[in-house]
C-alpha cells in the first residue's frame, strides 16, 4: 500500500518513513483502512517527537510514554479524538518494543552502528575545529556525556553544572535527572573533553548550551551543531556504543541501572554484537556455581 501523508513535507516524511512503515506493518493491521489510520497515527506522531522534541530515531526513545502523553495533550483537545489516537499509538508501541510478545523484525531499523575508534578520532578532532570557543566548548561536553556516559540527548540538555562533582580521584561524576536518574562516571578516555568548561561545573547554567536559557531553545541549538548534517556526531551512535562496551562486561541489572533502561526489551538490539563466550570461561562459572538445593 503507498502511503503520502498530506501534513508533512516529502523531507519530513522521507526522515520517518521507514521506521514509521516497519512498526506499522509489525503489528499487522487487520486491513487497509487500518493501517491507513495506524500509518497517520504514528507518523504524526514520529514527526513531532524527532523534529520538536529531537527525540533520537528508535524504538527505545520514540515510544516513550514521556512524549506520547505530551503529544496527545497538545494535539488533541477533545477526549474522544485523544483517546482514539492513544489506542493506535498504543497497539504499535507494544508491538515494537515486544510489550505483547508479537514483536519480530522491528529491531532492523535503525541498524545498529557502533563508532570504531577510527570513527571516534573524527568526532573528537570535528570537536576541536569548531569555528567559536564557546562551539568547541559545547562540541566536548556534549560528546563528553553522551560517549563517556551514554546520556540519551534529553538527558543531556537537563544537566546543569552542579550536576557535575569531581570525586577525590578526579573522575568527573554526573548525576543524571528525569524519568531514570543514577549517576554515573564519566570514562576517564572522554572526561578530559569536560577540561574545557570547568568554569560550567558546579554553576546553576545548564553545562551544555548554557547561554538557551529554555529547553526548547537548546533543543534547537544541539539539532543545528549535532543533527543537521551527516558529518556531525551521532549521539544515538554514541550512545550504543558506550552501551555495547559495557554489555560485555556488566551484569544485565547492573547494564540496565547505568544506562537507564527499564525493560530488558531495548537490550536485544545489541545481542547480535556482542562476542561470542568463552566457552572454558563459561564452564568454569558454572561448574563453580554456589549450591543453592543443598
Amino acid at each position: 500500500m503507498r502511503y503520502q501523508p498530506n501534513f508533512a513535507t516529502p523531507a519530513e516524511w522521507q526522515r520517518v518513513r521507514g521506521f514509521v512503515t516497519d512498526a506499522v506493518a509489525d503489528y499487522q493491521p487487520e486491513n487497509r483502512d487500518i493501517a491507513r489510520q495506524l500509518l497517520s497515527s504514528v507518523t504524526a506522531f514520529v514527526i513531532w517527537a524527532v523534529h520538536e522534541k529531537y527525540a533520537p530515531l528508535n524504538v527505545e526513545d520514540i515510544f516513550d510514554e514521556g512524549l506520547i502523553v505530551p503529544f496527545l495533550r497538545s494535539h488533541y483537545p477533545s477526549p474522544a479524538s485523544r483517546d482514539v489516537v492513544q489506542s493506535r499509538l498504543m497497539r504499535v508501541a507494544r508491538v515494537a518494543t515486544g510489550i505483547d510478545g508479537r514483536r519480530r523484525n522491528f529491531g532492523r531499523n535503525p541498524v545498529l552502528r557502533p563508532y570504531t575508534e577510527a570513527d571516534l578520532a573524527r568526532v573528537v578532532a570535528w570537536a576541536s575545529y569548531r569555528p567559536t570557543a564557546e562551539q568547541r566548548i559545547d562540541a566536548a561536553v556534549g560528546l563528553a556525556l553522551a560517549g563517556g556516559a551514554g546520556l540519551r540527548v534529553g538527558e543531556l540538555l537537563e544537566v546543569r553544572g552542579s550536576d557535575l562533582t569531581r570525586t577525590p580521584d578526579g573522575d568527573v561524576v554526573v548525576t543524571v535527572r528525569g524519568r531514570t536518574p543514577r549517576r554515573l562516571p564519566v570514562r576517564r578516555d572522554w572526561a578530559w573533553l569536560l577540561d574545557s568548561a570547568a568554569h560550567r561545573i558546579g554553576t546553576e547554567q545548564p553545562v551544555l548550551f548554557p547561554a538557551n536559557t529554555t529547553l526548547a531553545g537548546r533543543q534547537q541549538r544541539v539539532h543545528k551543531v549535532f543533527h543537521s548534517s551527516s558529518e556531525q556526531p551521532d549521539f544515538q551512535r554514541l550512545r550504543d556504543t558506550w552501551v555495547l562496551d559495557l554489555a560485555a562486561r556488566l551484569p544485565l541489572g547492573d547494564l540496565m541501572h547505568v544506562a537507564g533502561i527499564p525493560d530488558v526489551t531495548p537490550l536485544s538490539r545489541y545481542l547480535p554484537h556482542l562476542p561470542a563466550p568463552d566457552p572454558a570461561a563459561l564452564h568454569t562459572v558454572l561448574a563453580d556455581a554456589p549450591a543453592v538445593t543443598r
